[in-house]
């Protein structure tokens, strides 16, 4: 049987600024053997880690992140001000580059990286992903690769990255043929979207992974049912709940 993860839903996300350096430092260290993150462009293609095309939520500034250039969004602080007001001010927001270097210090853990839509839609899918493998590089044999785009996945493949997750929209019979077709190494499913019964998982050649929750009997119910990713924003309770997912 595969090694059951619990994968840092954007970091320790729920005590750091989510897809910061900080937030994936601190799942690593109470942990986490997989940590999720979200890759945007910048005006200048700067592949970061963001999770929302608009820069409100996290940096208290207007605009869009796909229009601002990597000089003046380092003006700006990831430090999601509406959830943790000044606790974590001055959190600088990640390159990609940055979240390399720190995975290449942790070979045993699996960073699983979304490539955004809005940034494939925005540039393209042949300019954005090439950009993002072009600094992922180092990485690649190590990482997931994730999107909601069948496209993207598709792309990828065609490029020779077989490790890919595909992010499904809905449940249902038409997302099926896709998935296989597709035949991507994990499918991804919000928990809610789930059928009430392990019958229902549709079975292939793929892992499931499901996003997210903070509750430990919810989460031992799912890997009662054969899932073996589970994303959490808060880890450090998950861990600290149900230690034995974290030993070894």
């Amino acid at each position: 049987m595969s090694a059951r993860i619990i994968v840092a839903h954007r970091g320790l996300s729920a005590l750091y600024p989510e897809n910061t350096l900080l937030a994936i430092e601190h799942a690593i260290a109470v942990g986490a053997r997989a940590v999720e993150f979200d890759v945007q462009l910048t005006a200048d293609k700067m592949p970061v880690l963001f999770h929302d095309p608009a820069l409100d939520r996290m940096t208290g500034k207007s605009g869009q992140i796909m229009e601002c250039s990597w000089r003046r969004l380092q003006n700006y602080h990831a430090s999601y001000p509406d959830r943790f007001n000044e606790l974590h001010a001055g959190t600088p927001i990640a390159t990609l580059a940055e979240a390399v270097d720190c995975f290449l210090q942790w070979p045993a853990v699996l960073p699983c990286i979304e490539i955004k839509l809005e940034s494939v839609e925005y540039f393209g899918l042949t300019t954005c992903i090439s950009r993002i493998i072009k600094i992922a590089e180092p990485l690649l044999e190590q990482a997931l690769l994730l999107s909601f785009s069948k496209q993207v996945i598709e792309y990828l493949h065609s490029l020779g990255f077989r490790r890919t997750g595909w992010v499904l929209e809905d449940y249902d019979s038409r997302h099926r043929i896709s998935a296989e077709a597709l035949q991507p190494s994990v499918l991804i499913c919000a928990r809610e979207k789930l059928p009430a019964t392990a019958e229902g998982l549709w079975p292939g050649p793929w892992d499931w992974m499901v996003y997210q929750t903070e509750d430990p009997k919810l989460i031992e119910q799912l890997l009662r049912r054969g899932i073996r990713y589970i994303e959490t924003d808060n880890i450090k309770a998950i861990a600290a709940a149900l230690p034995g997912l974290f030993n070894g």
